[in-house]
């Protein structure tokens, strides 16, 4: 494994491997698979799932509040994002809407509370881990690639404030993660 960028913390958690997370400049485009939420019609969602491009992205174990769409976040593309309201205690879950197994998912990733706060992720297959680890997550949007493994969901949350310890999924902790502009990379069907 390799680390590309001084931005990026990657620790290798027990029980799984670290997957490789790259900081990048520009946005990749070899996503045939793709979610901005530009399509987003109010500021807050009534909703915790979104689909978009053949992406699924939903909040999981979180207040259930909605989605603030309009969080000013710079960096951000367009003028819509994900952001959970309020904040939850949840993490989000991106995968392909038909389930299928990913090689990369590329992303800007902030912080609603508009400084760098430790993030975690998990990429799993089949309802196991497959590798999973930490970053540092800015308060403006930061372009992120996670690969390096064959998954078919990446979960993503942080930590909310400096005080709060290293997250864990379910930990019950504040968690501030916003997201916008996703590329996803699909394994290429056979035949």
């Amino acid at each position: 494994m390799r680390l590309s960028c001084a931005l990026c913390l990657l620790a290798s958690l027990p029980a799984a491997a670290a997957a490789e997370v790259t900081n990048h400049a520009a946005a990749d485009t070899y996503g045939s698979h793709a979610a901005g939420f530009e399509e987003a019609a109010l500021p807050v969602l009534d909703t915790t799932e979104w689909e978009e491009g053949g992406i699924r992205i939903k909040q999981e174990g979180g207040t259930g509040e909605g989605i603030l769409t309009e969080i000013p976040l710079e960096g951000r593309e367009g003028l819509r994002s994900w952001y959970p309201n309020g904040a939850d205690f949840g993490y989000t879950v991106i995968s392909l809407a038909d389930g299928a197994e990913m090689t990369s998912v590329t992303l800007l990733l902030g912080n609603g509370n508009f400084e760098t706060r430790t993030g975690i992720y998990r990429m799993v297959r089949a309802g196991a881990t497959v590798a999973e680890g930490s970053f540092e997550n800015t308060g403006p949007f930061t372009r992120l690639r996670f690969d390096g493994e064959t998954f078919d969901a990446l979960w993503l949350r942080n930590r909310a404030t400096p005080e709060d310890p290293v997250p864990a999924f379910g930990d019950g902790t504040a968690n501030t993660l916003a997201l916008d502009d996703i590329e996803i990379r699909q394994v290429p069907a056979e035949g």
